[in-house]
């Protein structure tokens, strides 16, 4: 579809982080022209601000972590369409082996640097 007088325009927000390449990258090829489309990328520096900025209708579609999207479902009835970046493989939750959360079994790494007890 080529771009026209009646292609929408997509304003969108985002961190400068590497999920903006690929709307950037778009833009600069003009990729989002041949879907009939203009994109305007619009920085803001947190998730938060660009919750705080849904109800003003400064975006359209974002790219943004999970607490702030949690926050603008809660407060602004925002939804989340699909996740674009599956980073679950690279998160961890580091607790102390004597934490009461820890999981029965669960190992507890250590480092030369920490401040918890080896382990058994």
């Amino acid at each position: 579809m080529p771009w026209t007088r009646d292609s929408k325009v997509l304003d969108t927000t985002w961190q400068a982080e590497h999920e903006t390449f690929v709307p950037w990258y778009a833009k600069q090829r003009g990729w989002d022209k041949e879907a009939g489309y203009a994109f305007k990328l619009w920085m803001l520096d947190s998730g938060m601000a660009r919750m705080e900025a849904l109800p003003a209708g400064q975006w359209g579609g974002v790219g943004t972590g999970g607490v702030p999207m949690m926050f603008g479902a809660l407060r602004h009835n925002a939804y989340l369409p699909g996740i674009g970046n599956d980073e679950s493989k690279c998160d961890a939750v580091l607790v102390r082996p004597d934490n009461p959360s820890r999981p029965r079994g669960a190992s507890a790494p250590t480092t030369p640097r920490s401040t918890a007890p080896p382990r058994p």
